[in-house]
């Protein structure tokens, strides 16, 4: 502070500007310096402070700091680092920021399904490419073409799916790599987890996801591929046609108000049939956990239900004003034939 006083007050008051001010000019400052010196304006001199600590505001942080805010929820952010896990502790490949943000939600190292993972991926280079997947024993489900993700199953693994980014592919949305979208996958997931348990929905489940770590590769040549695969809980999901119908036949207001909970919230998606489709279980399924809280354009839900159900989706939306009449969705499906299936599907689950 004593600087200060120098160079703002006590060094023009007797140098340069002397000349120019009066007697009176130069009493109040000498006593503004003096008020200053004993710390009753500290406002006015800790400018420069401030500014140096910039840097230190949460809010003036980068996006990637952002970015684990999304990715980390509090008690996850103070959660003990783990000691030990094959692959990834010690793996040189992975950097800290990459460990601090995949280990909550690692493959528990006490589950069933992490020896299974062990025995058949024993090798990085069995995610190279589909043939390679195959080799493995692994039925390719479906290959996006857009997000370049593979869905696959393993028949020593009953009842889990895998979510794969192969090598071969160079893979990078939004402005994030492979392992970056698997982790969202998994955050996603328990968010819309955390909304069904508080709001007590009864007809939606979303499906348990985890990040296994792989071997770390051998060779140079393969360094570059992903780090880690996506476990899934294998929802026992619909087609799209048959979980179109059941949009339309079993919807009812409860399930358009517990969907409303989890989509006016900005989570899952507004593609209902291929997104949130019917399970054999008879509820409905998040399977899409994408994308973070983001804005969902509610307007879209509403084709894929019944007319009766659309008034009141306008309703439940708009707080009882209809932004629009809409139009009744053309499925092109045997609707009667369908129903059959999705009925006598439900009388052999009881």
């Amino acid at each position: 502070m004593s600087i200060h006083v120098y160079v703002f007050v006590l060094k023009p008051l007797f140098e340069g500007l002397e000349w120019k001010m009066s007697v009176k000019c130069r009493l109040w400052m000498f006593v503004f310096a003096l008020c200053a010196w004993n710390g009753l304006c500290p406002a006015i001199f800790n400018d420069v402070d401030s500014i140096n600590r910039v840097s230190e505001d949460p809010l003036c942080q980068s996006a990637e700091q952002n970015w684990e805010d999304i990715l980390l929820t509090e008690s996850e952010k103070s959660a003990r680092p783990i000691d030990h896990y094959p692959n990834f502790t010690d793996n040189p490949l992975l950097t800290s920021r990459m460990k601090r943000l995949m280990a909550p939600h690692l493959l528990p190292l006490d589950s069933p399904l992490k020896a299974l993972c062990d025995e058949i991926f024993n090798r990085a280079k069995i995610i190279n490419d589909i043939k390679s997947l195959e080799r493995a024993g692994f039925e390719i489900l479906f290959a996006q073409k857009k997000s370049l993700i593979i869905v696959a199953k393993h028949p020593k693994v009953k009842g889990y799916l895998f979510k794969i980014y192969l090598t071969s592919k160079n893979v990078r949305k939004y402005g994030m790599v492979g392992w970056e979208l698997l982790t969202t996958r998994c955050v996603v997931a328990k968010k819309i987890k955390q909304i069904i348990r508080k709001e007590k929905i009864r007809s939606f489940v979303v499906a348990d996801k985890w990040l296994y770590p792989l071997p770390q590769p051998s060779t140079r040549r393969h360094a570059k591929g992903e780090p880690v695969i996506l476990v899934v809980k294998d929802m026992q999901i619909y087609d799209r046609k048959a979980s179109t119908v059941a949009w339309i036949r079993n919807a009812t207001r409860k399930h358009l108000r517990e969907l409303y909970a989890v989509l006016g919230r900005g989570y899952a998606s507004a593609f209902l049939p291929g997104n949130i489709p019917y399970t054999k279980k008879g509820k409905f399924a998040y399977i899409d956990t994408e994308f973070d809280k983001r804005k969902i354009p509610l307007s879209h839900v509403k084709k894929f239900f019944s007319p009766q159900m659309m008034a009141y989706w306008d309703r439940l939306v708009c707080g009882g004003t209809e932004s629009g009449s809409g139009v009744y969705l053309g499925t092109g499906v045997n609707v009667r034939k369908v129903t059959t299936i999705l009925r006598s599907d439900a009388s052999s689950q009881t």
